[in-house]
């Protein structure tokens, strides 16, 4: 993940047939490193915002991806201990976006616009 570089990588994405998602991201809009072990999203906020995705399953796309603000989760950390939190902005954008890897979604498939969809050297 840090190496390509990411700001998340699910289990099914390197082969691993688990539910287990690991994040983190530095910077202004920045999240802590998490680590989520059977993790479920327990309630939605009903605010919608619509950001640019990538991921390293699909490398060099970009499109546009709506999704809800805030979410709460609940899962087991690194550790095995219980954890229940809220996200907001970019964690919570992250934390879809990697529990979708768990059921086998990709971006791509949350898409609706699909004339958003452009290859980095475009977007950047």
């Amino acid at each position: 993940m840090l190496a390509e570089p990411g700001i998340g990588l699910a289990a099914p994405q390197v082969s691993r047939s688990i539910q287990l998602v690991v994040m983190g991201c530095e910077g202004e809009e920045g999240f802590p490193e998490t680590v989520l072990i059977n993790p479920k999203i327990v309630f939605y906020g009903p605010e919608q915002v619509e950001n640019w995705e990538g991921c390293l399953s699909v490398d060099g796309l970009r499109g546009k991806v709506t999704r809800p603000s805030v979410v709460r989760v609940q899962a087991l950390d690194r550790h095995g201990k219980s954890m229940d939190f809220e996200a907001t902005g970019l964690y919570a954008v992250c934390i879809q976006h990697e529990m979708d890897h768990l059921i086998g979604k990709l971006f791509l498939d949350r898409m609706t616009d699909m004339s958003t969809l452009t290859q980095l050297p475009e977007f950047e």
